[in-house]
């Protein structure tokens, strides 16, 4: 407890990381105002739901799909020829 800064040093401390932010998100809707002035629309960056898969993402996986079917299908065979 020795070694902990005065209770306003700490209280100094806390103020200056919350003004950080305030003064970035200040400075991000400052940008989005003038970005709507000129006619501009902010891009908004989604991000692709968990449940919904890339067009990318699916080709990616249909040769999967096909190599475990062709596997199960084998493994049928070999148990039908037991």
């Amino acid at each position: 407890l020795a070694k902990l800064p005065s209770r306003e040093t700490l209280l100094s401390m806390l103020a200056g990381a919350l003004l950080g932010n305030v003064s970035k998100f200040a400075v991000a809707l400052e940008e989005v105002r003038k970005q709507k002035e000129a006619g501009i629309e902010p891009e908004a960056k989604e991000e692709p739901k968990a449940e919904e898969k890339t067009a990318e993402e699916a080709k990616a996986e249909e040769p999967a799909k096909e190599e475990v079917a062709e596997k199960e299908e084998k493994a049928a065979t070999e148990e039908t020829a037991e």
